[in-house]
């Protein structure tokens, strides 16, 4: 008598539909790792973020894109650890903490983002993104013609006469 996996195997080639495991992997990696690991909208807002835990907390640099994506990195400028994609995403805070609840999943993540007015804007921002809406930080860089150093220089103080 034949296994279950071996008349599996027999259904699959009789019908055409067998596929290898990597050809199956990089079917499920379109639209989804890749993309999520390589953002391709402009950075709206980032900061560090903890992820709470059993033991403690990771810390994790957060840049929220226009994509709409969150994405995950050990510190600024570091390694990607992870993404969310926001389209549909409920997202809701309490306190400090900012959850996520994408629309594929039944489990919602859960970011410490320091303060509670972070957390604030952290939500503010992820919810804007995930209906569509503009997503606009409310502490925009300054522009060039802002900056302190674009001020005009100090007066020259007077040298005393000898």
């Amino acid at each position: 008598m034949a296994t279950i996996k071996e008349r599996l195997a027999a259904l699959e080639s009789a019908s055409g539909t067998k596929q290898s495991q990597k050809s199956q992997k990089e079917a499920a990696d379109v639209g989804s790792s890749k993309d999520l690991q390589h953002p391709e909208g402009e950075k709206l807002h980032e900061g560090m973020l903890s992820k709470p835990a059993m033991f403690g907390a990771t810390k994790r640099w957060g840049v929220l894109f226009s994509d709409p994506l969150l994405c995950l990195y050990e510190k600024q400028g570091g390694k990607h650890k992870g993404s969310i994609a926001l389209v549909d995403a409920k997202i809701s805070h309490a306190d400090d903490t900012v959850q996520i609840r994408e629309a594929s999943k039944s489990v919602a993540t859960k970011f410490k983002a320091g303060t509670k007015e972070l957390a604030a804007e952290w939500a503010r921002l992820l919810t804007a993104a995930s209906t569509g809406e503009a997503v606009a930080s409310s502490k925009p860089e300054p522009s060039p013609a802002e900056s302190p150093a674009a001020a005009a220089p100090p007066p020259a103080t007077a040298k005393p006469s000898a």
